[in-house]
């Protein structure tokens, strides 16, 4: 991380603040010798405001490694999936990217015989397969 002086910092600020903005890199301003403040990217500052969220929420920290272990498990289906078990559910109407055809796989259908994903149904494949079981009774 560049540092930079005060008074160094003050005529470029503009043009650090575009580097900060576009390459995320981060500027370390001194005053007196001593880091004084830090320019960032607002979007990196906001992703970093959120990582502090969940890290202090023991709720959230406990469902984001939950997630984690589902991923690592396998247990996940696709943006693509999740859109056509949703419509065949009837709680979404055909998603704009399928309507407009840039979605082949969502055109195939749900069955109990061929799970959404690699052949072992996680607990979300369950449950969505259980949210049409029950919407077709």
């Amino acid at each position: 991380m560049p540092s930079l002086r005060v008074a160094d910092a003050q005529a470029p600020l503009s043009k650090l603040i575009d580097a900060a903005s576009t390459t995320h890199e981060r500027f370390e301003i001194t005053r007196n010798g001593r880091r004084a403040a830090v320019l960032l990217a607002a979007d990196d500052y906001d992703a970093l405001r959120e990582v502090l969220a969940v890290l202090s929420d023991g709720v959230l920290l406990a469902a984001h490694r939950e997630g984690v272990a589902a991923i690592e498990a396998g247990d996940y289906v696709d943006a693509d999936q999740l859109a056509h078990a949703m419509h065949e559910a009837g709680r979404l109407g055909q998603a704009p990217w399928v309507a407009a055809g840039r979605v082949s796989a969502a055109s195939r259908s749900i069955d109990d015989d061929a799970p959404i994903d690699d052949g072992t149904p996680g607990a979300l494949t369950a449950a969505l397969l259980a949210m049409r079981e029950g919407d077709e009774r």
